[in-house]
């Protein structure tokens, strides 16, 4: 698969620079599932795994908080943690929201996030995990290591050769799965 950008050249880019278009990564990744599943014919699900940010989950599930808390720790299935949200062909499935920040990031780690992955697997052809930066956050780290594929995101205002390369050092799986990168914020 090819994803594309296509954008009128004006007032826009002249004041944000090429390629900017108003929209986050977490939109990107929400086109990319929208296309999976309705022009590709991929049954996805795109879960939202940014417990610092929940762009996605306050947009598509705002008042279904914990689902993915409740099906990595077993009081929830799977099956029931994916929600199918309006006018979208792909499924969704809710960021953890405890108010204890350490709380979420530590569930991402466990193996029931790991079984989690496995089963929503099994019902379907493509799950998109979003998750914050790399370099950053352990909970990102150990999602790598339950993804077949990587997508980089690269921010061109603050990342380094040098972030990149201790990313890689800290991931060490990363460079097996990674597919390509995504050069953000670009002027």
């Amino acid at each position: 698969m090819t994803l594309e950008h296509t954008a009128v050249i004006g007032d826009h880019w002249n004041q944000f620079g090429p390629g900017a278009v108003g929209i986050g990564w977490d939109l990107a990744l929400l086109a990319l599932a929208q296309y999976a599943a309705s022009i590709a014919n991929q049954k996805t699900a795109l879960v939202d795994c940014d417990v610092h940010q929940r762009t996605l989950s306050r947009r598509f599930a705002p008042a279904v908080s914990n689902r993915l808390a409740q099906a990595i720790d077993g009081t929830l299935t799977p099956a029931r943690a994916i929600i199918s949200p309006d006018g979208c062909a792909f499924s969704f499935c809710a960021a953890p929201a405890e108010k204890n920040m350490l709380s979420n990031i530590e569930l991402l780690m466990t193996p029931g996030m790991t079984n989690f992955v496995k089963a929503a697997s099994r019902k379907h052809d493509l799950i998109v995990l979003d998750t914050p930066g790399l370099l950053n956050n352990v909970e990102t780290r150990a999602l790598v290591g339950m993804a077949d594929l990587v997508i980089l995101v690269i921010d061109a205002r603050s990342t380094t050769v040098e972030n990149i390369a201790a990313a890689k050092a800290l991931t060490p799986d990363l460079e097996d799965k990674l597919v390509g990168a995504v050069l953000n914020r670009v002027k």
